[in-house]
């Protein structure tokens, strides 16, 4: 987070704060409940920002996508004069990535420009006595996106090119899979300061959660050896029952003539 916001200081451009609209107890819910809607949102001309919903897939327009803020625009007509208002939608070029039609025509310039409007996600839960309680959110349906943690890029499909910080450390089971497994293509990764062939072969094998995964897989391959043994034993008996009954059929053969 703090890398996004150093990068939209350095943009050297107006930065606008939008503030999420919630109903019932949205507002302490995590974003996950939500759709990925965020809290709290901060962009500007130039931002870089990853769509968070799959708003239309036909177009391209899916979680995951990036694009390029080119326009933040609000309602002329609305009365608030909160700091953190809500813009009415905002110009963001997905280039490539969309495929819809465009909104420009005449101007290849901006065929990939989209207006990103805001969202609304409901979560429902039910009360102790089976009531029916109902929360939403409100907002723009994006974040920004030069850098998130492995963990918020979980369910994501980046199919641009990205650089993977792992550090030394498997901080937590499974986190260099999901990294690498977020990209489309495998030329598209880089990995800053490169990795060891000690962090398959030790770090991750290592790792303290991966006991019992291990164990379980030991187990398996246990199995999987008993198996193969007993059918291993089942053809070799077939086979033999096989010779048998051609014994037999020859020696009556023989003993007829």
């Amino acid at each position: 987070m703090n890398y996004n916001h150093e990068r939209l200081k350095q943009l050297g451009v107006e930065i606008v704060m939008v503030d999420a609209d919630h109903t019932g107890n949205g507002k302490t819910r995590p974003a996950d409940v939500f759709m990925g809607l965020q809290i709290r949102l901060y962009l500007a001309v130039g931002a870089k920002v990853l769509m968070t919903s799959n708003v239309c897939q036909a177009v391209g327009l899916t979680n995951g996508a990036t694009g390029v803020v080119m326009d933040i625009i609000y309602d002329e007509n609305s009365e608030s004069t909160s700091d953190s208002q809500m813009p009415k939608y905002v110009w963001v070029d997905f280039g490539e990535t969309y495929t819809g039609p465009t909104f420009f025509p005449g101007n290849e310039a901006r065929r990939g420009w989209f207006p990103v409007q805001p969202m609304t996600a409901t979560e429902v839960q039910y009360g102790r006595g089976g009531q029916r309680q109902e929360a939403t959110r409100t907002m723009l349906p994006l974040r920004l996106a030069w850098a998130w943690t492995v963990w918020k890029a979980q369910g994501q499909t980046i199919r641009g090119k990205m650089v993977i910080d792992l550090t030394e450390k498997e901080k937590e089971c499974g986190l260099t899979y999901v990294a690498f497994s977020r990209a489309t293509l495998l030329k598209n990764i880089g990995i800053k300061g490169g990795m060891t062939f000690e962090r398959f072969t030790k770090k991750i094998r290592n790792h303290k959660k991966t006991g019992p995964r291990n164990a379980e897989l030991e187990e398996l391959r246990q199995r999987v050896n008993a198996t193969i043994a007993r059918l291993s034993e089942q053809q070799e008996q077939l086979a033999s029952d096989s010779d048998a009954d051609s014994m037999d059929v020859e020696e009556e053969g023989f003993s007829t003539n």
